[in-house]
C-alpha cells in the first residue's frame, strides 16, 4: 500500500492525475485510511469529478476530528456542490 501511495504522490506531483488516481485506489484496497481518501477527494477535484471528490471528502470527514480541519473540509463538499449546481443550470 505504501508503494501504491508514493507513487501516486509522485504521479500527482507531475501533474498525471488519472495516473495518481489508480495508485491511490490500489492502495486504499489494501489499507484503507484517511490520508488516502483525503488524497483521493483531492485528486478527483483536479480531474473535474466533483461527486467522486464530494464523497471521498465526506468519507475523510468522518475521521476528522480537529475543528479548523472539518471546517475546511465542509467548505470543500459545499464549494463542490455549488458548482455541480452551477454545471447543471449551464
Amino acid at each position: 500500500a505504501r508503494a501504491f501511495f508514493e507513487r501516486a504522490l509522485r504521479m500527482f506531483e507531475q501533474q498525471r492525475y488519472r495516473e495518481a488516481l489508480g495508485a491511490l485506489l490500489a492502495a486504499r484496497r489494501l489499507v484503507p485510511s484517511p490520508e488516502i481518501d483525503y488524497n483521493l477527494a483531492v485528486t478527483s477535484e483536479k480531474l473535474g469529478l466533483g461527486s467522486d471528490a464530494i464523497d471521498y471528502y465526506r468519507v475523510y470527514l468522518l475521521t476528522v476530528r480537529e475543528p479548523e480541519e472539518r471546517k475546511f473540509v465542509k467548505k470543500k463538499i459545499r464549494q463542490l456542490k455549488g458548482l455541480k449546481g452551477t454545471a447543471r443550470g449551464r
